[in-house]
């Protein structure tokens, strides 16, 4: 589920019902292909409902190919997640995504807690109090 708050500036994936690898990434591809996405927006990408598992090696595949994504690394990324695995994989993506001086950060559980630092990163990065 792909949706974009233009007052906010927060772009928002749900990976849910996926069964493979390549249905996580295709859905983050349809993210940064919306014309919404435009001028580096935040970006929420929430794993909690995603019944996937991937296996190591594909997490971290997966992980570099987000990071990878040349419009990601325009402004913040917040990556929820709540299982076991699926919190090992969100805190790869934001390792990942930090290293070439990125804005990332997992998150477990609420979503509160992970819009918030986005939103708190927007502003930050506009030269405003949030």
């Amino acid at each position: 589920t792909l949706s974009v708050n233009p007052t906010t500036r927060i772009a928002s994936i749900v990976v849910d019902h996926v069964s493979s690898l390549e249905e996580v990434f295709e859905a983050v591809s349809c993210l940064i292909a919306d014309i919404r996405f435009g001028d580096r927006l935040g970006v929420l990408i929430d794993l909690r409902e995603m019944r996937y598992t991937p296996f190591a090696h594909e997490a971290s595949k997966l992980a570099s190919d987000i990071a990878g994504t040349k419009p990601l690394r325009g402004g913040p990324v917040g990556i929820i997640a709540s299982r076991g695995a699926h919190r090992s994989l969100a805190n790869m993506i934001a390792e990942f995504m930090c290293l070439p001086r990125g804005v990332a950060r997992a998150f477990h559980g609420s979503g509160d807690s992970a819009l918030n630092w986005l939103e708190n990163q927007i502003h930050a990065k506009r030269g405003a109090a949030p």
